[in-house]
């Protein structure tokens, strides 16, 4: 049996921008997961729902959790040797079933990625028109004006208070951005669920 914990109820809530369309943004209840592999395994559930086209925004402290959740999604999708880019703050990984490529970003070393900067005009380019790559962005957070639509946000925390067995859990919160992006995730998170089965909720 899976121990997931699972929080509360869903929300909905409008975005609205003046200088880009209106779309909807839906957050989940919070997932827990207690090691490297259970984040491994809730990984392999949202890779089985990623599409050409998608950003997903990982944020969290360092050692939260960022990467191993990447690695895993990457994995499951057929790529192998992902880490997080050293000297560019892109690398890009072929995935051998799909007509997609992903592209993995890390905005550690930028301290923020304003609209219209050269950075923040490639990893839109990416996203965009015919052949689009899934792009998955690590500090993501620090990207102003990141996607409206075709997203989704996760954030991994390590409660300070929350301990299990001396191994801090992880703590995943997501929300969607866009009617595609809201299908995947859902459908993501409903497998995730019911492969939790009894677990333990928060």
């Amino acid at each position: 049996m899976r121990h997931f914990g699972f929080g509360g109820a869903q929300e909905t809530e409008m975005t609205r921008d003046r200088s880009r369309r209106a779309d909807v943004r839906v957050k989940f209840p919070s997932v827990e997961s207690r090691s490297e592999g259970e984040t491994e395994i809730i990984a392999r559930f949202l890779a089985a729902q990623v599409y050409g086209g998608l950003t997903v925004i990982l944020s969290g402290a360092l050692g939260a959790g960022k990467t191993a959740l990447v690695r895993g999604i990457a994995e499951a999708l057929g790529a192998s040797g992902v880490k997080s880019p050293t000297f560019a703050i892109e690398s890009r990984h072929r995935l051998p079933e799909k007509e997609f490529e992903l592209v993995h970003a890390d905005l550690y070393r930028l301290g923020s990625v304003p609209a219209c900067s050269d950075e923040a005009l490639q990893m839109e380019e990416l996203v965009s028109g015919k052949g689009a790559s899934l792009l998955l962005v690590e500090w993501g957070e620090r990207w102003e004006n990141p996607p409206l639509t075709d997203r989704w946000d996760v954030a991994v925390s390590m409660p300070e208070d929350v301990r299990d067995g001396g191994t801090s859990v992880r703590v995943l919160d997501f929300a969607a951005w866009g009617m595609k992006a809201l299908e995947k995730l859902s459908a993501a998170y409903s497998a995730l669920l019911g492969d939790a089965g009894a677990g333990r909720c928060r």
